[in-house]
């Protein structure tokens, strides 16, 4: 599978961005020297790799035996992404969620039990997609140092947020090359959004005059400046246009 065409335009730029922005921030504002900048990278890396371990003892692996429905999704879409399959671990949580941890293959990826009992099989194949997205374009590593355990850093997130909103849209669009379906990729981010059960009382009507008006005035728009992840609502957008775009390849 061609997969150039699922990057977000501007996404390394903004990556770039980003990174000197918090460098420069961090030598001439803070004053903090490289070996400081070294030895806490090197802790966010320790801390990282612990967490996965800790996975083991915490959470439920899924297997070929153990949740065989999930494991099937996570081993095809690793196989079109052309990644090696990471480890998929169940936490109990009651926020439906979902994030990816790691530096190097095997990933973690992490499905909270309220994701895992509110989403529908071509739900969870778009998350579980939009997941392994972050592991294909590298995402997954600079996430793991600015958002250890699906936690953001505040200071450091809110510099990195262009990047991580474009990261977004790119796992979004993983997400649904993977299923081909509109649907359930919508669907799952209105469950994100709402939770399960008032997902299934939506009506779509309102909803689009949500979107629109999500669209209209700086103070919006300049709202999700703030925000590492985009509107749900842009989201949304963001993947019906790409649907229609990939109709017309």
């Amino acid at each position: 599978m061609k997969l150039s065409h699922l990057r977000v335009k501007g996404e390394r730029l903004s990556l770039i961005f980003s990174f000197l922005l918090v460098l420069s921030i961090a030598v001439f504002v803070y004053q903090i020297s490289a070996w400081l900048i070294i030895l806490a990278t090197a802790f966010q890396l320790f801390y990282t790799i612990m967490s996965q371990k800790q996975l083991i003892g915490n959470s439920l692996l899924v297997s070929q035996k153990q949740f065989p429905d999930i494991h099937s999704i996570a081993q095809q879409n690793a196989e079109e992404l052309g990644i090696p399959i990471p480890y998929i671990f169940i936490s109990q949580d009651p926020y439906i969620n979902a994030f990816t941890i790691g530096f190097k293959s095997p990933y973690s990826i992490i499905l909270n039990s309220a994701l895992v009992e509110a989403l529908t099989r071509d739900e969870l194949d778009f998350i579980i997609g939009h997941e392994m997205g972050h592991i294909r374009f590298g995402h997954a590593k600079y996430l793991s140092l600015i958002s250890p355990i699906g936690s953001d850093i505040p200071f450091i997130s809110w510099l990195y947020a262009w990047w991580q909103r474009n990261a977004e849209y790119t796992a979004d669009r993983s997400g649904y090359t993977l299923t081909h379906e509109i649907k359930p990729a919508i669907s799952s981010l209105i469950k994100l959004s709402v939770g399960s059960k008032l997902s299934q009382i939506i009506d779509i009507d309102e909803l689009i005059k949500q979107i629109e008006l999500g669209q209209c005035g700086f103070l919006s728009k300049a709202g999700e400046l703030f925000l590492t992840h985009p509107y749900t609502t842009n989201r949304i957008l963001h993947l019906v246009a790409y649907s229609h775009f990939e109709e017309d390849r």
